[in-house]
């Protein structure tokens, strides 16, 4: 009586493993197919979307120039100036509450965390052609912070929508 309790149970279990693994190793649909590049050298893989998303290192020469300014100014703790240079011309520029608070807290990043060491650009990412953001690691001297800005494209011209910074870094892995 006991072999055939075991025989069975083996067979359940067999049978159970053998669905598990079968049912594993189906094909998914066309459009959801995984493709595994854990094996492959480090080939970026780019996603297919309806919206272009791409990342680049290259910045417009007018942002790269504002944001240079800023970090600058940053670095020489010139804080209230490196704010209203950085939104001048923006709908940011009228949000004095907003704009009095940031820089509040731009003056406690050398206090809390010791002076700008070195200004690292991380990221560049557009959306279409309108549409960009751009993100910074601000290396201090007791620990880093992250910038980001976003950037609209009025046709010619970019104008900045939102900036923010923090200390969060557990955000960027």
């Amino acid at each position: 009586m006991v072999k055939k309790i075991l025989i069975c149970i083996s067979s359940f279990v067999l049978f159970f493993t053998l669905s598990y693994y079968s049912f594993s190793q189906e094909e998914l649909p066309v459009e959801e197919k995984v493709i595994d590049v854990s094996a492959q050298e480090s080939t970026p893989v780019e996603i297919q979307t309806d919206i272009d998303t791409s990342s680049k290192k290259d910045l417009p020469s007018e942002i790269k120039i504002r944001l240079d300014a800023f970090f600058a100014q940053l670095q020489s703790s010139n804080m209230e100036p490196a704010v209203m240079d950085l939104v001048k011309g923006t709908l940011i520029e009228n949000k004095t509450q907003e704009l009095n608070l940031v820089i509040g807290q731009l003056r406690n990043l050398p206090i809390i965390y010791g002076p700008i060491l070195n200004v690292e650009q991380l990221d560049t990412k557009y959306v279409g052609d309108s549409l960009l953001m751009v993100k910074y690691l601000v290396k201090l001297r007791d620990h880093p912070a992250i910038f980001e800005f976003y950037y609209y494209k009025v046709q010619d011209n970019w104008m900045l929508l939102k900036f923010w910074f923090n200390d969060q870094i557990q955000n960027l892995f």
